[in-house]
């Protein structure tokens, strides 16, 4: 059996794919054992693909909280310049918090498969009632 040389180039791609998946995106971030719990069961040990998402949406939250800013000055509200841009800050990081709250209940949504030990919602995801 022959093989095309589009087969080989996909099949050298695969290979390749699944070796930088198994040296940078799937070892754990620390140690040498993921999804174990650490800090006395507080938590579980991300991968480093997990890690590498969770650093990229805090760098997005800070680049978004922490730029572009208009100071008028003077102006009648604040009465000098630190004030007026810590109530900026405030304001703009309240904003980003409510997005990032959807964002973690959609993701906490997907993350519990196993709500059948709750009466109320574990009817809805139970094929046996």
């Amino acid at each position: 059996m022959r093989l095309s040389r589009l087969a080989i180039v996909e099949l050298n791609y695969l290979y390749h794919k699944s070796k930088f998946y198994a040296y940078f995106i799937d070892p754990p971030v620390l140690g040498s054992h993921h999804a174990v719990p650490v800090l006395f069961g507080m938590g579980i040990m991300p991968t480093r693909g997990q890690a590498l998402f969770i650093f990229y949406i805090w760098g997005i939250n800070i680049i978004l909280c922490a730029a572009n800013y208009k100071v008028t000055w003077p102006n009648l509200w604040f009465t000098n310049l630190t004030e007026e841009m810590t109530d900026y800050i405030a304001v703009r990081t309240g904003m980003v918090s409510f997005g990032n709250l959807i964002l973690a209940l959609l993701f906490a949504r997907f993350a519990s498969t196993n709500l059948c030990h709750i009466p109320s919602i574990g009817r809805a995801y139970r094929a046996d009632y």
